[in-house]
């Protein structure tokens, strides 16, 4: 079944009314109604989490967390119904059996991969078995791009965004989640890896605003600094969201 991102939108709206009816006390006024965590990174206890939701004003959050933590997150939801909506796995790409965890992961409830965060290309060997195991169990994956490092010892992550329309054809029923720096810096067309999180006017016509436009495959996260400076630094600009 192929679904786009019209009715993607519909069902997480669907998802956060009925998920506010356990959790709305929990999510503040300001914000109007539910709002849901889509990048929501596990911490190691419930009350942790929880705190995180609370803190932040969030209904239910939408986890990212290691292949092995199905039996985790199922007793949590159970205590605190409403609040986590599913998750996501992730595993070392770079280890040989890092297909049959986050199979494994997916039999065990995951509804995607993610968030992927390697030292490795992202048209490399490594991610493409990924993508093409995202395609044949019919889950998404979410990548991090970053071609800046944060820290003199950081490194970068799935490099190589700007030829990425390459792997958008050759995995053509891979459903890809953009996310982190490289993503949305690249929202203008004059983006040249300079900086992690670039400021002023957005020049239309930049890769990420044209493969998101051209490629059905192609879905967006808006979470974090890199979400947050890709939708705010140029408010008037027509290749803006």
């Amino acid at each position: 079944m192929t679904i786009n991102r019209r009715q993607v939108i519909k069902q997480l709206a669907a998802i956060a009314a009925v998920s506010s009816l356990h959790g709305q006390e929990n999510s503040r006024s300001e914000w109007g109604g539910p709002v849901v965590d889509c990048h929501h990174h596990m911490r190691r206890t419930l009350e942790a989490n929880l705190l995180h939701l609370d803190g932040s004003g969030m209904s239910s959050a939408m986890v990212l967390a290691r292949d092995n933590s199905a039996e985790q997150i199922a007793a949590w939801k159970a205590q605190s119904p409403g609040r986590f909506l599913g998750w996501f796995a992730s595993t070392d790409i770079t280890k040989p059996e890092a297909e049959e965890l986050l199979s494994k992961a997916v039999k065990d409830g995951a509804i995607g991969f993610g968030e992927l965060k390697s030292h490795v290309a992202a048209a490399g060997p490594e991610l493409g078995r990924v993508y093409a195991l995202a395609a044949e169990l019919g889950v998404p994956v979410l990548v991090h791009f970053q071609e800046v490092p944060h820290t003199p010892t950081e490194g970068t992550f799935a490099t190589g965004f700007k030829d990425f329309e390459a792997v958008l054809k050759k995995y053509p029923k891979t459903r890809f989640i953009g996310h982190a720096d490289a993503f949305w810096a690249n929202l203008s067309a004059d983006y040249s890896n300079e900086s992690a999180y670039p400021s002023g006017k957005i020049k239309p016509g930049g890769v990420t605003d044209k493969l998101l436009g051209d490629y059905p495959n192609l879905f967006a996260d808006l979470s974090a600094n890199s979400g947050n400076n890709g939708l705010s630094r140029d408010r008037n600009s027509p290749g803006a969201f």
